[in-house]
């Protein structure tokens, strides 16, 4: 199945997918060239891999798998084209101003439709490096998910299904480096999380926060406004870039992205398109890592 679409706005693919990405091995996820991506994951249709490219001014997608023909069907909803920055008025003289100028017009928020799968890497995201959190999605997914339909790459994996995931066994769990209270997180998301009302239903899982919820907001249904509240970096990030304040609390994000209320998420990617960061000094998080069997990983 196959589908050309061309956007009425400069769509750069690798922007626009960017923040997709959990880690090079992403196995859901994966740029394989300049403006080439693969992308798994389930529909209400089914099982579904999507390659998608720029060729000039178009986007030419192939899909595979049951729910192929309805990842085609919301391509443009998936890229970006229902995100609308009208009224969005970066501040003179910031580093929003300069990265919207020269990011702005190839550049919106993606909506994947893809809650499941972004509520389960956002989980194992909590509280835990980067490193931690991508080596328990690429076990999960390889583990107990399923290989993607398609010729996509070898390891394109979808998640596990609810009933896999309510399924894996504590031992696996502390195997893989996740403990107690993700896993039991993951437990209840897969018993609650139906298609509906997802947000809702997000918000009634214990385990469960703001953080967590605006991980999912802004990848799978891209709201556009949706700040990550409690995340390790981001509120020193945004205060350094801002007022050059190497620390900040979550409060004083919110009072610096206030007015941008609406567009909070579109202010805050400007800032990480930006490549500021703040000194590192000051205590980290620790880096437990359980033992990794390297002939599954790779």
């Amino acid at each position: 199945m196959k589908r050309t679409w061309r956007p009425d706005w400069p769509l750069d693919l690798d922007l626009v997918l960017g923040p997709l990405l959990h880690g090079r091995n992403d196995p859901s996820a994966r740029r394989t060239a300049r403006q080439q991506w693969w992308l798994a994951g389930r529909t209400d249709a089914g099982a579904a891999t999507l390659h998608v490219q720029r060729e000039a001014g178009d986007i030419v997608a192939a899909a595979w798998g049951e729910g192929g023909a309805a990842l085609l069907d919301r391509l443009p909803h998936l890229l970006g084209d229902d995100d609308d920055p009208a009224g969005f008025r970066p501040q003179s003289g910031t580093v929003i101003e300069a990265q919207w100028r020269r990011h702005g017009s190839h550049w919106r928020v993606p909506a994947t439709g893809f809650v499941w799968e972004s509520a389960v890497v956002a989980v194992l995201e909590q509280k835990v490096t980067g490193l931690q959190a991508r080596r328990g999605w690429y076990r999960l997914c390889l583990e107990h998910g399923s290989r993607a339909p398609g010729p996509g790459p070898a390891d394109l994996c979808l998640a596990p299904t609810r009933e896999a995931l309510a399924g894996i066994s504590s031992w696996w769990w502390r195997d893989a480096g996740v403990e107690h209270a993700r896993a039991g997180t993951l437990q209840r998301l897969a018993r609650t999380l139906l298609a509906d009302e997802p947000v809702e239903r997000l918000r009634r899982v214990p385990g469960i926060g703001p953080w967590t919820l605006a991980e999912v907001s802004f990848r799978a249904l891209g709201d556009a406004d949706a700040v990550s509240v409690g995340d390790f970096h981001l509120a020193n990030l945004v205060g350094f870039a801002l007022t050059g304040r190497p620390r900040s609390t979550d409060e004083q994000m919110l009072e610096l992205l206030a007015p941008y209320q609406g567009h909070r998420y579109r202010a805050v990617r400007m800032i990480e398109l930006s490549g500021t960061a703040p000194p590192k000094f000051g205590p980290r998080m620790p880096l437990l890592l359980q033992p990794v069997r390297i002939d599954r990983l790779g």
